[in-house]
Parts: C-alpha cells; sequence; structure tokens
C-alpha cells in the first residue's frame, strides 16, 4: 500500500487539531459524533435516573460531572467488566450485585476528584479497587472477599473516606494507602493475608470503630508479616475505637511513623499487639486494652515520644514464654509486657500484667531521655516489673507487686537473688534519676525499687514484704521521705531490708514508718548501708526488726528517730568495719535526738563494733529493757546529754576514746553482777588483733535510782593493763540510791573530781585489782556496803568526805592508799562496823577526821603498813584506833571522846607514835601500845573473896 505525503504528515501529527463544530461544510477538525443512548445496549447502569446501560464503560459516556451511576434492578447478580472512573461521579451499588473483575485485572480504578462509590461488592484476582491519585474519593458499604491482591489500593490519593465495608480473604491485604490521607471507619477486615491495613509513603490515616482481625503470615512456615495494621515511610496513623484481635505477628506495626491509638481492643497476637522498628516517630495510646500479645504487650522501638494513658496489657503467663534469666537476652527479651526505646515515656493510669519476663523494659542511649508513670500498676509479673536504663523518671501514684521468682533462685537462699541488683525486683532504674511519688512496692520476690549507678528522690511510698529490700540505692544516691515500710523480712528468715544502700554516695530517710515484719525471730533490717559514703537517717519511726539501721563501713547521720522493740538480741542502730577492723576507723558518726524502747531483753540501741567514732547528743532512752544502749568496741565515742530512764544497761565500750557529758541515768538496770549503767573494758581478739587502750571522759552526770541486785553505775575493767590500759577522768557526777556498786575499776587508772555519791547498795567505789584512782572535792553520803573498798588498788584520796555509810567508810586489803584532808562521820553504826579497816597494803592518811564511828575509829591488821598524821578521831562507838597492823606511825593526831579506848594495839612493837593528844577516851587513852602513844590504862585485876 502506497501513503502519500500528507498522509504520513497527519498520521505523524504534525497538523493543528481543532475542535469540530458539527458542521458538515467545517474542515477544520475532525467530527465528534452524537452519541445516542439507544446504540447502546441497555442495561442496569441508570445514569442520573435515566438510561440504563449494560456496561458501566458505556455509562461513564453519558455522566457528567456530579453524575450519579446506580445500579437499577440488574438482571444478574454479577457483573465482569473493568470500571475506570474519570470523573467526579457518584456510583451506587446493590448488596446483591458483585462486580467481578476481568482476571488480573483491578476491578475499579478512580483517577478523578469527588468520586462516592457505595453499595458495592467486588471480586478481582488483582485488586478490587485503586485509587490513583485522586482525592476526596468516598467509598461505603463495599464488600470485597478474595481479592487476589488488596480491597482497596491508594496512591497519592488525598481525603479518601472508607465506611461501613467488608474486606476479607484478600491475597496481599485490605487496603494499602501509598501517600495521600485516608479515612477508615466502621469497617470489618477479617481472615487476610500479610496485613489488615499499611499505610506508607508519608500517608496519613485516620482509623475507627473497625474490627481488625485474623490476618495470617503470606508465609506460615517462615512468618515475616501478619499485621492488621503496618504504617511505614514517614506516616501517621490515627486509630480509635477498634478493635484488632488474632492478627498473627502484631495488630500495629510501624516503622519510621507516627501512632496514635484510642479506645481500642488488641488482642491475641504472637508478636507484639504494637511493633514499631527502630527509627523515629511517636507512639501514643489511650485507653486501650491489649491482651494475650504471646511474646510482648508492645514493643516500640522508635526514638520519639512513647505515650500511654488508661491503658492495660494483660499476658498470659500459662501461654506466655518463660526464660531464664542467662538466656533472656539471647531470645530477644520475650515475655516482656513493653518493650520501649523512645526518648519520652508517659505513662499515666496504665496495668500491665501476666508476663513472666519483665512488665516493662526502657532503654534509651539518649542524653535527655525521660519517663514518667502516673498511677501505672504492674503486678504478677516475673523476674521484673520494670526496667528502665539511662532514663530521668518521675514515678507517682503507682504500685508494683506481685513480682514473683520466676527462675526458683530462691529455692537456693537469698543471696544470689538479692545480690543481682539489676535483674529482679518491681522497678530497677539504672544509670538515670529517677523521682518517686505515693508509690507502692509490695510482694516483690527480690527488690521493691532498685537503682543502680543513678539517683533518686522519694516521698510518700509504701513498702511491704519486699524479700531483699523495698528500695535498693547501688553505687548511687537516694532520698526517701514520709514513706511506710512494712514486713522488710519478706521470705527469708535472716536476710531481708526496707532500705538497702551499697556502695551508695548518699542516703536519706525521713519522717518515715518502719513497721514490724512478720516474724519477730527474723534477723532482717530495716535500713542496711554497705561501704555507703554518708547517710542520713532523720525523723523516723523504726518498729521492731532485727537491725534498725545496720551500717557497714558506712558513715551515717541519725536524727530524731524512735526505736522501737527491736527484736531479742538485736540491735536499733549499729556501725562496723566491713572485712579489716581497721577500715572502717576514720568514719564518723552522729546520733542525736533519737528515742529508745523495748521490751526484748539484749537489744542495744548504738551498737559500734571497729566503725570509727560516734558522736551522739540528746539520745534518750526510756524503758528500753534490752541490752545497752550504747555498745561500742574499738571505736571512739562522744556523748552529750544521753538520758537513760527505766532501762535495763546504758553504755558497754572496750578499746578508742570516749567523752561524755551530761549523761542521765535514772531508775534504771536490772542485771547481774557484772552489769552497771557504764561498762568499760577492752577490745575482744576477735575484733582487735593486737589490744587497745580506753580513755573515757565522764563529767556533768548522774546515776539515780540505778539496778535491782548488783547493777552499779560504772563498771571498769581491763584483762591486760599492759596493752590496754583503761584511763578515766570522772567530773562532777551524782550517783544516787544505786543498787549495784557505785565504780568498779579493775586495773584501772582514775580520777575523780566532785564526785556526789549516796545511798549504793554495794561499794560506793569498789576498787579492785591495778587500779590506779585518785578522788578529790567529793563526798560519799549513805551506802550499805564500803564507800570505798580497795583490794589491791592504789588510791589518792583528798579533800573529801564520807558520813553514814552502813559498813566501814573505807576498807582495804591490799594495795596503796594516801588520805589527805578527808572527813568521816557516822560511818557503820547500822552495821556496828569500823569507819576505816586496813588489813593490807600501805595506808597513809593527814588531816584524817572521824567521828561517830559505828565500831573502831581506824582498825589495821595484817600486813598493813600503816602512817596517821594530823588527824581527828572522835566519839567512836569502840575505840578511835585499833592497831594491829606490822607497822602503824601515829603523829600528831587527837583521839577525843571515843566510848573505848583513844587507841588499842595488838603488839606494842610494832605501833609507833609522836605528839598524840587523848581527851575523854572513856576506858583510857590507849591499852597494849607503846608508851609513847599515851598513857596506858592499868589492868584491875579483881580478887576471889572466899567466905
Amino acid at each position: 500500500m502506497t501513503y502519500s505525503f500528507l498522509t504520513l504528515l497527519f498520521a505523524c501529527g504534525e497538523s493543528t487539531k481543532t475542535t469540530d463544530t458539527g458542521s458538515i461544510n467545517d474542515d477544520t477538525g475532525t467530527t465528534e459524533p452524537v452519541l445516542d443512548p439507544n446504540d447502546f445496549e441497555s442495561g442496569c447502569f441508570m445514569v442520573d435516573d435515566e438510561n440504563g446501560f449494560a456496561n458501566f464503560a458505556d455509562a461513564m459516556l453519558f455522566t457528567e460531572e456530579g453524575s450519579t451511576v446506580a445500579l437499577v434492578d440488574c438482571e444478574s447478580p454479577t457483573h465482569e467488566e473493568i470500571l475506570i472512573i474519570d470523573k467526579s461521579i457518584t456510583l451506587i451499588g446493590n448488596s446483591e450485585w458483585t462486580l467481578v473483575a476481568p482476571v488480573n485485572e483491578t476491578g475499579i480504578t478512580i483517577t478523578a476528584p469527588n468520586v462516592i462509590i457505595q453499595d458495592l461488592n467486588i471480586e478481582s484476582t488483582r485488586s478490587a479497587i485503586l485509587v490513583d491519585g485522586a482525592a476526596q474519593t468516598t467509598l461505603t458499604n463495599i464488600n470485597v472477599f478474595s481479592a487476589g491482591n488488596w480491597a482497596v489500593k491508594a496512591i497519592d490519593a488525598q481525603d479518601l473516606s472508607i465506611d461501613i465495608s467488608r474486606f476479607e480473604n484478600n491475597g496481599f491485604g485490605a487496603i494499602s494507602i501509598a501517600g495521600g490521607t485516608a479515612t477508615i471507619s466502621n469497617t470489618i477486615i477479617d481472615f487476610n493475608t500479610s496485613v489488615g491495613i499499611n499505610i506508607e509513603e508519608e500517608s496519613t490515616v485516620d482509623v475507627s470503630f473497625t474490627t481488625i482481625s485474623n490476618t495470617s503470615s503470606a508465609d506460615p512456615a517462615n512468618p515475616t508479616d501478619g499485621y492488621g495494621i503496618f504504617v511505614q515511610g514517614s506516616s501517621t496513623l490515627t486509630s480509635s475505637d477498634n478493635t484488632l484481635d488474632g492478627n498473627f505477628l502484631s495488630a500495629v506495626q510501624a516503622d519510621n511513623s507516627d501512632v496514635s491509638i484510642t479506645n481500642s481492643i488488641l488482642s491475641n497476637v504472637v508478636g507484639a499487639a504494637v511493633w514499631t522498628e527502630p527509627g523515629f516517630g511517636d507512639v501514643t495510646l489511650n485507653n486501650v486494652e491489649i491482651s494475650n500479645s504471646f511474646n510482648y504487650g508492645i514493643v516500640s522501638q522508635s526514638s520519639g515520644s512513647f505515650t500511654l494513658v488508661d491503658t492495660t496489657i494483660v499476658g498470659d503467663p500459662e501461654l506466655g514464654p518463660s526464660t531464664s534469666a542467662e538466656e533472656w537476652p539471647d531470645v530477644g527479651l520475650t515475655g516482656t509486657g513493653i518493650y520501649v526505646a523512645a526518648t519520652t515515656i508517659d505513662m499515666t493510669n496504665t496495668e500491665i500484667t501476666g508476663y513472666n519476663n519483665c512488665g516493662i523494659y526502657a532503654a534509651s542511649q539518649e542524653s535527655d531521655a525521660t519517663i514518667s508513670m502516673s498511677g501505672v500498676h504492674i503486678h504478677d509479673i516475673g523476674r521484673q516489673g520494670a526496667f528502665v536504663y539511662g532514663h530521668e523518671g518521675t514515678i507517682t501514684d503507682s504500685t508494683f507487686e506481685n513480682i514473683f521468682d520466676l527462675d526458683a533462685i530462691q529455692d537456693t537462699g537469698p543471696y544470689e537473688i538479692c545480690y543481682t541488683v539489676d535483674r529482679y525486683g518491681g522497678f530497677i532504674g539504672v544509670l538515670g534519676d529517677y523521682t518517686f511519688e505515693n508509690t507502692t512496692f509490695a510482694e516483690s520476690a527480690a527488690y521493691g525499687v532498685s537503682i543502680v549507678q543513678g539517683s533518686t528522690e522519694m516521698s510518700g511510698m509504701t513498702f511491704n514484704s519486699n524479700d531483699c529490700s523495698g528500695a535498693m540505692i547501688f553505687d548511687s544516691s537516694g532520698i526517701i521521705d514520709s514513706s511506710t515500710m512494712i514486713d522488710p523480712n519478706g521470705a527469708y528468715s535472716n536476710f531481708g531490708a526496707s532500705i538497702l544502700g551499697y556502695n551508695a554516695s548518699y542516703v536519706k530517710v525521713s519522717n518515715s514508718d518502719l513497721q514490724p515484719e512478720a516474724s519477730e525471730n527474723n534477723n532482717n533490717f530495716h535500713i542496711f548501708l554497705y561501704n555507703t559514703s554518708s547517710a542520713d537517717i532523720i525523723g523516723n519511726t523504726i518498729t521492731g526488726g532485727y537491725y534498725g539501721v545496720y551500717s557497714q563501713k558506712s558513715e551515717v547521720n541519725v536524727e530524731n528517730n524512735t526505736f522501737i522493740d527491736q527484736n531479742f538480741y538485736g540491735y536499733s542502730n549499729i556501725v562496723r568495719y566491713d572485712t579489716d577492723p581497721t577500715d572502717s576507723t576514720s568514719l564518723q558518726h552522729s546520733f542525736s535526738g533519737n528515742t529508745y524502747s523495748t521490751t526484748y531483753s539484749g537489744t542495744r540501741g548504738i551498737y559500734c563494733e571497729s566503725g570509727g567514732s560516734i558522736e551522739a547528743n540528746g539520745e534518750i532512752f526510756n524503758d528500753h529493757q534490752g541490752g545497752q544502749g550504747v555498745y561500742a568496741t574499738n571505736c571512739s565515742t562522744t556523748l552529750e546529754d544521753l538520758s537513760f530512764t527505766n532501762t535495763n544497761a546504758g553504755i558497754y565500750v572496750s578499746g578508742g576514746n570516749h567523752e561524755w557529758d551530761g549523761l542521765t541515768f535514772d531508775g534504771a538496770g536490772s542485771g547481774d553482777s557484772y552489769t552497771s549503767m557504764i561498762n568499760v573494758g577492752i577490745c575482744p581478739s576477735y575484733i582487735c588483733s593486737t589490744p587497745s587502750p580506753v580513755f573515757v571522759s565522764l563529767s556533768n552526770s548522774s546515776f539515780t535510782n540505778v539496778g535491782s541486785t548488783y547493777t552499779g553505775a560504772l563498771r571498769m575493767s581491763s584483762y591486760n593493763p599492759t596493752d590496754a590500759p583503761i584511763e578515766a577522768f570522772i567530773d562532777t557526777i551524782t550517783i544516787e540510791n544505786v543498787a549495784g556498786a557505785g565504780i568498779y575499776a579493775y586495773n584501772t587508772t582514775m580520777q575523780i573530781d566532785n564526785l556526789t555519791a549516796s545511798s549504793s547498795g554495794d561499794s560506793t567505789l569498789d576498787l579492785s585489782s591495778g587500779s590506779d584512782t585518785t578522788i578529790t572535792n567529793s563526798s560519799f553520803v549513805y551506802g550499805e556496803d564500803y564507800a570505798i573498798n580497795c583490794a589491791s588498788c592504789t588510791l589518792s584520796m583528798s579533800e573529801t568526805s564520807i558520813s553514814n555509810i552502813d559498813s566501814s567508810a573505807i576498807y582495804m586489803s591490799d594495795g596503796e592508799m594516801t588520805l589527805e584532808n578527808i572527813t568521816l562521820f557516822e560511818n557503820g553504826i547500822t552495821n556496828s562496823s569500823d569507819a576505816v579497816s586496813i588489813s593490807g597494803g600501805t595506808f597513809t592518811a593527814d588531816g584524817l577526821s572521824i567521828t561517830s564511828a559505828g565500831g573502831h575509829g581506824l582498825t589495821t591488821s595484817g600486813t598493813a603498813v600503816v602512817s596517821l598524821a594530823n588527824s581527828n578521831i572522835a566519839a567512836s562507838t569502840l575505840s578511835g584506833l585499833s592497831l594491829d597492823a606490822q607497822s602503824n606511825t601515829i603523829n600528831t593526831t587527837t583521839l577525843v571522846n571515843n566510848t573505848e579506848y583513844g587507841m588499842m594495839c595488838g603488839v606494842a612493837e610494832q605501833t609507833t607514835c609522836a605528839q598524840v593528844s587523848h581527851s575523854g577516851n572513856l576506858i583510857g587513852e590507849q591499852s597494849g601500845c607503846d608508851n609513847t602513844c599515851g598513857e596506858e590504862m592499868e589492868t584491875v585485876v579483881e580478887e576471889e573473896v572466899t567466905e
């Protein structure tokens, strides 16, 4: 065939096309024929209620913008055709009619804006509906079953609306939105493959009042999909009032996109109800119920914000993963309610329960990461209620409880589960700053809360029955205020604490109520401090427990607390060394304004064992029927204004330097013969590798109504005076109505000034072997036994008075005694005892005044060496002097008005006198003494008269 050049020119389009006017004389363009509806096959596609066409394409020829195409009285229930909608029309089908797309063709393609399709059933081996770049498309009551690809696929479609529709068993999924915006509502999406709704390419989609269920994976043998909704590519999903159930891997899957879910139910998934991949994107859930989400409740790996409000996440502990702690990281932390890596986490009124490995696991490497929890309830979780890493956190009005021992570690005892501080607990915070208010931690198999290498401030807390401790402050700082701590012991009989500071930089517990544990005999702790730099324990009430405040190699300030009924042989406070008795000697502990009471025997108030130095001020021990109020071994103490009222024992120290002022003991003591209100000894060998000396300074103190039977005021004993001497300075002390010895000293060097003692049941001063005592300006009044009992002691006493002692005022069996300006008045009257009795040692008195002795004024015997000068002995019931010692020297002494002799000597040669003056001695001046001692009374022998 041959074509002309003109023909080829027009065929190549090189001419200008003009509009046909329809005139036969117009040859400037092509002619468009006038369409006649009658030329087309008639059918049920009605256009604007006129002209019915058998095919939709024919009907479209007669539509205008805004026309309506409706299916009316269709004879066949199905129709096969490709529908192309390129005008803004409304297509109305009916529920009994189905559009069937030709094989491998899309059912409906929409390219025009403002298209409305409603009441249509569609079948397609590809996609049922394609919205390609069209805006304002509305699809209502569309049903698509078993499409090969998508029920609805939208590309760059703006304001797409899908309402009251149903999409089931579609091969790629129900809906795909790639670019643009869409609203999906009141729709049922069920049993689709891969994904229910796919959102990508910066789309914004709102899904509401829709059910998406039973989405399966495309490859069940190797599942990588099966999502209810998949949002990706910088898109935004807003989901509200929806139900997503039984979607295989996740209800909502997101990748670099924003997700908001409100008033919805997400349930029965294998992976996670909500899963976001690493990247960016915000996640918000409000009033959402998540249940039976097998491996995780939520996995949010995006770095944006993560917000939960009024949300419940419930796992199934019977079916969910239960993995050992060692294997758990290797299996991807499955069995977790929430895994979140967001920079900002905000949770309000959220409940998490039923997961075996963790409630919430939050980790961030960002320096500005934050977490906020308010009204959160995490309970019945295995191993960890919450694990938070690297956040600044605020947790308020929340509860973490019933965190159970998934790994059965408790079967081996407390040590493994409690020594692993970042693994087991209600809340574990690592490398962050955490603030807690009005939050409860209860029934945790390990820790209530554990802060590791971070810091925390807590107020209004409740800790109840957490097995390791209510709060662990590990390598961190912690402040806890106005809180309640109940049953710190938990499950263990010899472990457990309310607050535990371990390698902490600072711990403060204030204005809190620490209540007793379930059993009175457990060796648990209320506050345990180990290697803690400093701690303040202020204004608390601490009841029960074996240890109130336990400080090991930790410096502590304990102020204005009330300690009540710590257990049998327990401790209100204990400070001690770690592994070496020398490792804590530099620590300084302060106690002030605390009160102590207990009905349990053996309980001690402040106990220091090689723990450094103690400064205590204003401590009150009232009805403290246990052990010592203060017990210090190889520690130094400074005590000021301490009060002991109706207490069993006061103070025990061994080793160290001790300065005490203003101590008051009233109505105290009920111990045995080795008990006094103050006991001073030497450090035991198991604590001190070498014995250490003791120094004590006691001033401005009083002992009143002390003891029963043998209990005394002050007892000092050293069993190694060479290596561990005891040295004491006592000034301005009052001892009144003491049942036992006032002061007992053994191998002790002691200086006493201004002592006032009265009514002692035993010797007021009981000075045993090795004691070296100096007494000045003192007064002894009323006593049942000796005022001074010297057994192998060294005593120097001056300017002192002794009166009204039932037994001898002074008794010495051995040692060395020097008296100067001593006044004795009415001593020994009750027991007819000598005022001074010397049976051994060296006795020297200058300026001794003895008046009204119950027996002799001064009696000597045995090996004693006695020297008396410038003295006066008067009105003795017997003789003024009764001298039977091996050596007696009497100089410048006046013996006046004694009932018998001025003096009596057993062996004249053993007594030497000079300037002895007698006056008014009833029987005579002397008997059996050397003539230098006075005129000897002649003996009158009565002759027998025989009648």
